[in-house]
């Protein structure tokens, strides 16, 4: 039996497979859902018109993935705290009862409600090729496991004497996708503009999501079981007093 309510923050598709129902009638737009939609969204703009200005300087490019310095090195800590923040959000947002310092392996529960782990991302700006990027791919995982570029987050941010060279422009762009695909499991594709509740968006041949408003492409679960799926009307339960549901992530 498919869900008769959303969770606060986790988008799933519909059992027709579409994520919207209506474009302004939404439950991705109600308060309750997320009060913090503008402002994450925000943060990641900033974030990303920084990353931006490093790459005037060090060219998107293969050779370049090692590159490393102290610009990258302050965007990279940013862009993985404000990761941090988007993973706390989720999570207090709906059930975890955990007491004391949540950290990644916490965040790791994420996935089973989101299936982080299966999204792709395309960065066109990147040469020779296309930079094709998995930021949670590790998370295909029957066990609570790190990131690649989160641990080089922790040696950096920790010990920059000695692990300066991990706050790299590949790592980077690794946190860089990961935030922005952390918000878009959030916000659909209202995550493109934090100044207008606008969703219009290019769905290319390949199944990936874009705008002219993000340096993104996007590809999406597609394994969602019919149980895991929305069936409500938002119309009618808009007006209700409980019109949203806790996922769970007490349980493994």
């Amino acid at each position: 039996m498919s869900l008769n309510k959303p969770f606060k923050k986790i988008i799933r598709p519909f059992t027709n497979d579409n994520y919207l129902q209506a474009n302004t009638n939404t439950y991705l737009l109600d308060n309750d859902y997320s009060n913090a939609r503008i402002t994450s969204i925000r943060a990641f703009e900033i974030i990303v018109k920084d990353y931006l200005n490093i790459l005037d300087y060090v060219e998107p490019n293969d050779n370049n993935e090692n590159t490393y310095s102290h610009r990258i090195y302050e965007l990279f800590l940013r862009t993985c705290t404000e990761f941090e923040s988007n993973c706390k959000s989720i999570l207090s947002s709906n059930q975890f009862t955990k007491t004391g310092r949540w950290n990644i392996l916490d965040y790791y529960k994420i996935n089973r409600a989101t299936k982080l782990s299966e999204y792709e991302i395309h960065l066109n700006i990147w040469s020779p090729n296309t930079k094709v990027l998995k930021p949670f791919i590790a998370w295909n995982s029957p066990t609570p496991i790190s990131l690649d570029w989160y641990i080089a987050y922790n040696n950096v941010k920790h010990d920059r004497n000695n692990a300066f060279r991990e706050a790299n422009l590949k790592n980077l762009t690794l946190a860089l996708s990961g935030l922005f695909t952390i918000l878009f499991s959030q916000y659909y594709t209202f995550c493109f503009d934090s100044h207008q509740n606008n969703n219009s968006f290019i769905t290319d041949n390949q199944g990936f999501i874009n705008t002219s408003k993000s340096i993104f492409k996007i590809k999406l679960p597609d394994t969602w079981a019919e149980t895991e799926k929305y069936d409500f009307d938002w119309h009618t339960l808009s007006t209700s007093a409980d019109k949203f549901s806790s996922f769970n992530f007490d349980t493994p």
